[in-house]
């Protein structure tokens, strides 16, 4: 009897201690597309009505399981965090990422396109003009954009961002631009799911450069004059001395 009644006292602690939660994908539950080459990031939370060390959400692309990916953990009293990472994805990791957990699961769909979009080797400036550059990423998801010199955050009273085609920051102006600025100009733009960066060459020419082919000439026939001119006296001298 006593024995009865202690499974029974049992079976309601685990009843009433048992897990019960809700799984989500912080980044979305629809549908996510990004470019090849971007990192891809995703977070699953897994909250729960108590503590239990042996609840642990899992990542499936298409049922099968992830390869490639970085893994971390975080874990709160009531929730459990897994995140994937992923520095370079290509076309074949788009498909359907499922998070599993204890007792619930949620999907996103991630497509990957192909992405050819890319700054010019260089571009160049004049001194004292503006510099204008415009983040060349593409995508369906609004990224943020961030600029960097030689991989130096830019910060400069001469800098103005702003706002273009859906890209927040896509568009460098500095203003006037120095001799000084040259560099590689790196805009790396990110969103909930990646990161994309782009890298060009930036060449600023002094005010006068465009001049100094016109003066290279103008020099050249001067001289040219002069040797015309120093020969022409060095004959005379030679005929009044022949007669």
């Amino acid at each position: 009897m006593q024995t009865r009644s202690l499974q029974c006292l049992l079976w309601l602690l685990r009843l009433f201690t048992s897990i019960s939660g809700s799984t989500r994908i912080l980044e979305g539950n629809e549908f996510l597309q990004t470019v090849e080459q971007s990192s891809l990031s995703l977070t699953c939370e897994y909250t729960y009505s108590h503590t239990n060390d042996s609840v642990m959400p899992i990542f499936r692309k298409n049922g099968q399981e992830l390869v490639g990916f970085e893994t971390n953990v975080t874990k709160s009293s009531s929730t459990v965090k897994l995140n994937i990472l992923k520095s370079s994805i290509d076309i074949s990791d788009g498909g359907i990422y499922t998070c599993i957990s204890n007792d619930s699961t949620s999907n996103v769909t991630i497509m990957v396109l192909a992405d050819n979009s890319k700054f010019d080797q260089s571009y160049s400036f004049i001194e004292d003009k503006d510099l204008m550059l415009d983040c060349p990423v593409q995508s369906f998801l609004q990224p943020t954009v961030t600029w960097y010199r030689e991989g130096v955050l830019l910060n400069d009273d001469r800098i103005v961002l702003s706002n273009i085609q859906g890209k927040q920051n896509g568009s460098l102006q500095i203003s006037p631009v120095k001799t000084s600025d040259r560099g590689h100009y790196t805009c790396s733009a990110s969103w909930s799911i990646g990161r994309k960066s782009f890298t060009t060459l930036v060449r600023v020419r002094e005010k006068l450069a465009p001049l100094w082919p016109f003066i290279g000439i103008v020099l050249e026939v001067l001289v040219l004059v002069l040797i015309i001119m120093f020969c022409k006296d060095n004959k005379k001298k030679t005929d009044r001395k022949s007669s």
